[in-house]
């Protein structure tokens, strides 16, 4: 609570691999409250969101309410979140020592987000990413498919994926 109070902070989970340009284009938004998102794809596991209009955050997707009729309209959340020391000291830290109290500390920090977006005023909107590469690192799956995606030689990346179980 102290760090995010004492300036603005930028929150990464640590099972993220990105692109440069990822965190430079948060960082450079003028925005000062922003969640990253990208645009659902098949392979994307957990939290996706609806974005409305400027992209103000309408709704958190839960794995369970998931409903892949409707997967064409949702984002996924990057975890990767800026946040202004203003909204943590007024909004987040309110928000989240009242979940803590009332739920317990055995809660994703996303959920105080999420409670946080049904709010009249958005206190946080998305940033969507324009085609920059990022994978969320799980597993040892993970980190081979990571890989593939991030070389930048397509023969190597042809060599990678041919070295994978079934090939491609």
């Amino acid at each position: 609570k102290e760090f995010l109070r004492a300036d603005d902070t930028l929150l990464l989970e640590s099972d993220l691999i990105f692109e440069d340009s990822v965190i430079r284009g948060i960082l450079e938004d003028g925005r000062d409250t922003l969640a990253l998102v990208d645009k659902y794809e098949s392979w994307m596991d957990c939290t996706c969101m609806k974005l409305g209009e400027g992209d103000c955050i309408e709704a958190f997707i839960s794995p369970k309410n998931f409903n892949y009729a409707e997967s064409d309209s949702y984002f996924k959340t990057v975890n990767i979140y800026k946040f202004s020391r203003d909204f943590s000291e007024k909004c987040y830290i309110p928000f989240l020592e009242a979940y803590l109290q009332a739920l317990g500390s055995n809660e994703y920090y996303e959920q105080v987000l999420k409670v946080i977006t049904v709010l009249d005023e958005p206190a946080i909107t998305a940033k969507r990413l324009e085609g920059q590469l990022w994978y969320e690192i799980d597993d040892i799956q993970d980190i081979d498919i990571a890989e593939s995606l991030f070389v930048s030689d397509d023969r190597q990346r042809v060599a990678l994926l041919q070295e994978r179980y079934g090939g491609y």
